[in-house]
């Protein structure tokens, strides 16, 4: 077997909390961890372009289907308020230990890696970033972007900002229930970043596992393809059952029941995209 640091919730554990701005805040990534990390006790700086999406929460409307997300908005806004602040000026970045990035890598017509929108993205940050903070990495990346973004820091002069990053691995609706429940991938660049990762997930009461941060990045692309060729296979299979007038349902029970190793045989159905 191979060994991997991983950290188990402790309740005895002293917390750390902190401040974290998100960037992108109002979006499906966005939104559901900063009500999560302002439930659990962190200060959360929800930071998006998108005025009236940040107007219709402050209202208490949530704007996109998520389980537990109208409630937990209304939680928040009603009990601890001061811990939930939503704005569209990145000068707010300069207060917080944490920045939280939900911005991944696209691809191009060519299916080359596009770091254009990231990089534009921290040209936007970089006035108001400063030493002893960590830049922390949400979204799907090339790997080596991590890494990539450090150096970028580092030729700009930022020597004591920080780089980590905590791949998302939780499906659209369900994001609540999962920042909750599922274990958090976590690296950094040095001591702090890592350090900073660990304390920000920590309250959420889920195991921590660390790795390096390409690691980290390879662990998230790994996962998408596996799951999309589980899924792809599926519906191949599927196609082939019914071409011969067979019944691909019939055939995929038959499989499952009561066999161990076929509990991961996924029904067929639409499946598209990198991030599953």
């Amino acid at each position: 077997r191979v060994a991997i640091e991983v950290a188990a919730p402790s309740p005895s554990a002293p917390t750390r909390l902190l401040r974290a701005a998100v960037i992108g805040g109002a979006g499906h990534v966005g939104l559901p961890l900063s009500l999560v990390l302002a439930e659990s006790g962190h200060h959360a700086v929800v930071i998006d372009t998108d005025r009236s999406k940040l107007e219709a929460i402050r209202g208490g409307e949530f704007p996109f289907l998520e389980a537990g997300g109208p409630e937990l908005l209304a939680r928040c806004l009603r009990e601890f308020p001061e811990r939930l602040e939503l704005t569209d000026r990145y000068s707010a970045v300069c207060e917080c230990d944490v920045v939280i990035v939900t911005i991944g890598t696209p691809v191009d017509e060519h299916l080359n890696p596009c770091f254009s929108v990231i990089e534009a993205c921290i040209m936007s940050l970089r006035p108001h970033l400063r030493p002893g903070q960590t830049l922390l990495l949400r979204s799907t990346l090339f790997p080596g972007t991590s890494a990539r973004v450090l150096g970028a820091l580092r030729k700009a002069g930022f020597e004591g900002v920080g780089v980590s990053f905590c791949p998302e691995r939780i499906a659209q609706g369900e994001a609540l229930r999962e920042l909750r429940a599922l274990p958090q991938i976590v690296s950094g660049s040095d001591a702090s970043a890592l350090a900073h990762a660990k304390a920000l997930f920590s309250p959420s009461g889920v195991d921590l596992v660390e790795l390096e941060l390409q690691e980290a990045e390879v662990a998230k692309l790994f996962l998408n393809a596996w799951r999309y060729v589980a899924f792809g296979t599926a519906n191949q299979f599927y196609h082939i059952a019914t071409s011969k007038g067979l019944s691909f349902d019939r055939i995929r029970a038959a499989i499952v029941h009561r066999y161990p190793r076929a509990a991961g045989f996924p029904r067929p159905g639409f499946t598209a995209g990198a991030c599953l």
